[in-house]
């Protein structure tokens, strides 16, 4: 279930416009909510600039991994923005 999962979300995730609800839904498919978290690592305590630093090099490739660097590849700048701005804000 779980590689289906990330196999819907790297052939989807790419042709979200920037849908921030859509992309926080998906984050949150492997890294939990602030009320259900999961064991995948949290960015809920991370600040907006930690967490658009991790996906940006994620996204460029300085950051290795398994599924996050083909995932970030997808975004955009104003798409790791709005993910930044939205986890920082959210309460753990």
């Amino acid at each position: 279930m779980t590689r289906f999962l990330v196999l819907v979300l790297l052939i989807a995730l790419p042709h979200i416009a920037c849908a921030t609800d859509a992309l926080t839904l998906a984050c949150e498919t492997c890294h939990g909510s602030a009320q259900a978290p999961s064991g995948m690592p949290s960015f809920f305590a991370m600040d907006e600039v930690q967490i658009a630093a991790q996906l940006r090099a994620y996204r460029d490739g300085a950051l290795g991994g398994t599924a996050m660097p083909r995932i970030a590849a997808g975004l955009s700048d104003s798409q790791i923005n709005a993910l930044a701005k939205y986890f920082s804000h959210t309460a753990p």
